[in-house]
């Protein structure tokens, strides 16, 4: 992608469920890249995505490459996370290890210094499915596991997907709103139309409890729509950002500042 000035726009991606061969559980190997189900770059188990995106320098050869890695622009004042939701590396274990490491090295958060992640399975679903079962085991993980991180760091906003559809919460901290917490902007609905893989706008409506309750409560968009999120990092009053929601014919679906 290159702007008609002739600069390049960087693609950070997430590995997600189809990006890794695998709608759900994966196998997950060392997050350091030492050891894995696969065996060399020639097998064919290696995930497409790590062919692909080195995201590292120097490179790493793809069977050896990591699927979380961290991004940074503005001579620093900019700092991007791009974590795996656990279908390659665990959401604990070296990948926590690692987040919490590179959000401590961070500037401290101030109107000249921001801070933002990125990764496939939202931690706070539009659909409602946050709660602690079975099902939705892969959004609680995670959540336990980074929301801490992401508090600790007054991270800005994090970018989930996966669901396909519209969503932003108001900011938050350990689920509750705060006007220094994090917004959580989803949930990926750029490339799907109805009805194949979207969900019905009932599902997202459906009401959990304690912890749940709480933070649905704090969801100020959440509807079906095709759209892209657009943010202009310190362009907002007071050195916030502004994030806008923009539909593929370019209208404005949704927009708040961060």
């Amino acid at each position: 992608m290159v702007t008609p000035d002739g600069f390049m726009i960087p693609l950070l991606s997430a590995i997600g469920n189809h990006d890794s061969g695998t709608n759900h559980a994966a196998q997950v190997y060392d997050a350091e890249g030492s050891s894995g189900p696969w065996v060399g770059d020639d097998d064919p188990r290696l995930p497409p995505m790590l062919r692909l995106f080195p995201h590292e320098t120097p490179p790493r050869p793809p069977s050896r490459r990591r699927t979380y890695h961290h991004h940074h622009a503005a001579h620093g004042s900019i700092s991007f996370v791009v974590l795996d939701s656990g279908y390659v590396a665990s959401v604990d274990g070296a990948q926590r290890a690692w987040l919490a490491e590179t959000l401590a090295a961070r500037p401290a958060h101030s109107n000249s210094s921001w801070s933002f992640a990125a990764y496939h399975v939202p931690l706070y679903a539009s659909t409602g499915v946050w709660q602690s079962d079975d099902d939705n085991a892969e959004y609680v993980a995670a959540r336990e596991s980074w929301v801490p991180l992401f508090d600790a760091a007054r991270l800005d906003a994090a970018f989930e997907h996966h669901v396909h559809s519209l969503k932003r919460t108001r900011p938050m901290r350990a689920s509750t709103a705060d006007a220094d917490g994090t917004t959580y902007l989803g949930d990926g609905q750029w490339g799907l139309s109805e009805p194949y893989g979207v969900p019905e706008q009932a599902e997202l409506n459906r009401p959990g409890e304690g912890e749940i309750a709480r933070a649905q409560a704090n969801l100020a968009t959440a509807k079906i729509a095709r759209h892209v999120w657009e943010v202009c990092v310190g362009a907002g009053a007071g050195g916030k950002s502004s994030a806008v929601a923009i539909s593929p014919q370019g209208e404005q679906l949704d927009a708040a500042l961060l």
